[in-house]
């Protein structure tokens, strides 16, 4: 949309908005970091996208079907792609803004925490992380590893585990 970016820096529709070529190499982001992951967050929406679609679709047109082995696979597969599109996400927002931590206020160099015992902070993270994705796993394979699999018959409406 034509001047929209000047409006929203400037609230100015002429007004000017400056390319990275305007600053010097050394405060410039590096594409190379921010490009990877810009395209992974993008692709992880269309692999969600992909596979809700095609459940909905298949629950409008052909209700038997929904809730077979292979559409709810594709659910399944296309599950951790909230999290790898989250995280690529917030990648694409520090690495696209670096050097700066507040656009022409601070340094990143100047915004490091002097902080000690992170470490402690971060592994309690990442423990709990660990156990609320292990225990989902076990909730959403809990069919599969008991062999029961998950079957639909014509008119079901929903699946009994």
């Amino acid at each position: 949309m034509p001047k929209l970016l000047s409006v929203l820096l400037h609230r100015d529709p002429d007004a000017l908005v400056e390319g990275l070529d305007a600053f010097p190499p050394e405060s410039v982001p590096d594409p190379r970091l921010v490009h990877p992951f810009f395209d992974l967050m993008v692709v992880s929406f269309f692999i969600m996208l992909g596979a809700a679609l095609w459940f909905w679709w298949l629950r409008w047109r052909r209700p038997e079907q929904a809730h077979g082995k292979w559409p709810l696979r594709a659910l399944l597969l296309a599950a951790p792609f909230g999290l790898i599109a989250l995280e690529s996400g917030w990648l694409v927002t520090e690495f696209g803004r670096q050097p700066w931590i507040a656009r022409g206020e601070m340094l990143v160099s100047q915004g490091v925490t002097t902080q000690t015992g992170m470490v402690p902070v971060l592994l309690t993270f990442l423990a709990l992380y660990l156990v609320l994705t292990a225990g989902l796993l076990k909730l959403l394979l809990q069919p599969v590893l008991k062999g029961k699999g998950v079957t639909a018959e014509p008119g079901d409406q929903h699946v009994e585990p």
